[in-house]
């Protein structure tokens, strides 16, 4: 749950390097976030979301998903 301080962030790209490189990439710039979750495919992060133990303050999603 976001607290004003810390949030949970989650990411969906089809492209494995990019989720590697993202998440390295938010963890070092933004240690504020929390990252909850990543995954490569639309439906499992809907699943993921619908789920109130997993479900992210913030969803980051690849647009050409």
């Amino acid at each position: 749950m976001y607290d004003s301080e810390r949030f949970g962030l989650a990411m969906v790209d089809n492209d494995q390097l990019t989720l590697k490189m993202l998440t390295l990439l938010v963890r070092k710039t933004l240690p504020q976030v929390d990252v909850k979750w990543v995954c490569r495919r639309g439906r499992d992060a809907v699943a993921r979301c619908l789920s109130a133990d997993s479900r992210p303050d913030v969803l980051l999603v690849d647009m050409s998903l």
